[in-house]
Order: structure tokens, then C-alpha cells, then sequence
């Protein structure tokens, strides 16, 4: 009876929690249609939201795009996410943007939720024991001068995993607003990366295949 009482407490108290880290997003109505995103980004430890302020208007920055995507591709490998209640990709506001357009922390974290939940839904349950690290992306060295940036351990993160594009704006240490085409790229570089980490490269599994004995 003690333990199933102790149990009951941890889990009103993780949903306490839960209720209480969406409450602290102070600066986002609650009238917002992608309020729920922003709560998932948080919850997930994707975004930050430091003091319950989001500043979802505000322009993502390159900074924060190498940050984002380290934080988004662990929060997928630790299981943060479900495939239930998919929104259309074309639902997307980043992916609705032209290219030259510049991302907001608000699109962001919509594109976040969408990509995080079909990655999820496509992933086997564990990592393939043929699967790898990326065989189409390389491993990018990282520029020097980039050590002090705040962005260097998701960078190293990105880069030693192979989620990273060669020559990718986000090696320039920079504050300069994302583009919806660079959130696009630098996405789907991770996004490869990751999906390669549980799966066999599709030109070698053909290798794997038994061959029949004439």
C-alpha cells in the first residue's frame, strides 16, 4: 500500500510539474495557435524559454539554430517525443516560407514538433545493428575559431555524429537571422544523420541479404 501511495505522489507530482513549466511561458498567449509547439520544445529541452519568456517573435539566430538541432536530435534519441497527432508538413510555417525568408523562434518551434514526431514515427524501435554513422555526410571539421562560440558543443555534437552539411553557414560564428531555406538544409542534414544512426545505409543492404547456394 506505501508503495503504491509513493507512486501515485511521483506522478502527481511530475504532472505538477509538467503543468507548471507550461505555465511559465509568460509570454505566450494562450490564444496563440502554436502555443501547444512552444510547451512541447520546452518540455522537451529543445528551446529554452529562460525566465518563462519564449520571445517567439524574435529571429532565430544561427547561434541558436546549431543549439536547437543538437537538442532536438537528442530529445529523439532519449525518447522525448510520440508519432501520435501528426500535423501535416504543410502545415509548417517554416516550410511555407520562401527561401529568403527569416525564421522566427515561433516557426521554429512548430518545425520542430513536426519534424521530431515523423522521425519518430518512421524509426525502429532501436538502433539497427548494421546502422551507422552517415555514409552521405562526412565528419565537418570544425573551424577553430569557432571554440569560443556558444554554439561549439552542439556544432561538435552535429559534426561528430554527421549531422552537419560541409561548408554549412552555422560554422560561422554568427547572430545573423536563419532563413527558412537555412533551417530547411540544416534540418534535413540532421535529420539524415540521425536516421542513419538507426538504420543501414540503403546501397549496402543488399550486402546483408543471404544469397542462396546454387
Amino acid at each position: 500500500m506505501k508503495l503504491q501511495s509513493l507512486f501515485v505522489f511521483v506522478s502527481a507530482m511530475g504532472f505538477l510539474t509538467m503543468q507548471a513549466n507550461a505555465q511559465l511561458l509568460i509570454d505566450v498567449p494562450v490564444s496563440w495557435p502554436t502555443r501547444a509547439d512552444v510547451q512541447s520544445v520546452v518540455q522537451a529541452g529543445v528551446m529554452d524559454a529562460p525566465g518563462g519568456k519564449f520571445y517567439g517573435k524574435r529571429p532565430l539566430t544561427r547561434v541558436e539554430l546549431a543549439i536547437t538541432l543538437q537538442h532536438l536530435a537528442e530529445s529523439i534519441r532519449q525518447l522525448k517525443w510520440n508519432s501520435k497527432h501528426n500535423v501535416p508538413l504543410k502545415h509548417s510555417d517554416v516550410l511555407n516560407k520562401n527561401d529568403a525568408q527569416t525564421v522566427t523562434r515561433y516557426d521554429m518551434a512548430s518545425f520542430c514538433c513536426n519534424m521530431a514526431r515523423y522521425t519518430v514515427a518512421v524509426l525502429p524501435a532501436k538502433p539497427d545493428d548494421n546502422g551507422g554513422k552517415s555514409e552521405a555526410l562526412e565528419t565537418v571539421k570544425l573551424p577553430v575559431k569557432m571554440k569560443n562560440s556558444p554554439a561549439w558543443a552542439a556544432l561538435s555534437y552535429l559534426s561528430r555524429n554527421r549531422m552537419l552539411a560541409p561548408q554549412s553557414p552555422l560554422l560561422v560564428n554568427s547572430t545573423t537571422p536563419v532563413t527558412a531555406k537555412l533551417a530547411t538544409e540544416s534540418m534535413a542534414a540532421m535529420i539524415i544523420g540521425l536516421v542513419d544512426l538507426y538504420t543501414d545505409e540503403p546501397q549496402n543492404r543488399e550486402t546483408h541479404k543471404i544469397t542462396p547456394k546454387n
